[in-house]
């Protein structure tokens, strides 16, 4: 039994004498041990989020381009768009609640008072430009606005520009400049502009459609030749 309770004595001492050595070291040393660590921590942080971002910008993308090409939809659906004005145009209009005429940005209705805006609360911004829809040699597209850096580290109107002679379903496949990590940053509008007529079931309601619009031209005719009269005076 001495022999036993000696063995464990000897023990203690041991482990004492060593968890001291070890208290000391940790005690002169804590400081460093800490700093190290929160800075690993931190960097650790920096660098996911700095891998990360490329692939955040690629989802915010693709998803203002879904909803703006929704609500284009809709109002193609609501008001027929006739035409799309120029070769490159902002995306500024969603959030208009009311306009006057036919015309509302860069988009001409055959009928305005079918407008059921605003379509979106806000007009999408990425990097505080607001997306644009261009015209290009294959079709009509949303695209991100001039000046924006993408996720595939180039910058549209400085690395490349964007035109009508533009081949934009080129730039969408893997490896072009619309296209990260083979998500395309684009998306092309898939109704047809400019079929308004198609909206017409029979022939009379085309006759009513353009019955009501010269009527309206003549009850404004007598109007605007006063109004020029009363300037001529």
């Amino acid at each position: 039994m001495n022999i036993l309770n000696n063995f464990f004595s000897k023990a203690d001492r041991v482990v004492e004498e060593k968890s001291a050595s070890w208290k000391r070291f940790f005690k002169k040393y804590f400081v460093i041990f800490s700093t190290t660590l929160f800075v690993g921590l931190v960097a650790l942080f920096v660098w996911k989020n700095f891998r990360s971002r490329p692939y955040l910008t690629a989802m915010l993308v693709n998803k203002d381009i879904s909803r703006i090409l929704d609500s284009l939809s809709k109002i193609d659906r609501d008001c027929s768009i006739l035409e799309i004005e120029n070769d490159k145009n902002v995306i500024d209009f969603l959030s208009v609640e009311k306009f006057a005429g036919s015309e509302v940005g860069c988009l001409n209705l055959a009928y305005p008072n079918n407008w059921k805006g605003p379509y979106l609360k806000r007009n999408p911004v990425l990097q505080g430009k607001l997306y644009e829809i261009v015209k290009a040699k294959d079709g009509i597209f949303i695209i991100p606005g001039d000046g924006v850096y993408l996720p595939n580290d180039l910058t549209i109107g400085k690395d490349f520009k964007i035109d009508k002679n533009s081949s934009i379903l080129e730039m969408m496949k893997r490896g072009g400049n619309l296209n990260f990590d083979g998500k395309p940053l684009t998306v092309k509008i898939d109704f047809v502009i400019g079929d308004w007529d198609a909206n017409f079931k029979t022939k009379q309601e085309k006759y009513t459609y353009w019955q009501k619009m010269i009527n309206e031209f003549n009850a404004a005719m007598p109007f605007t030749m006063r109004k020029r009269s009363s300037i001529a005076c």
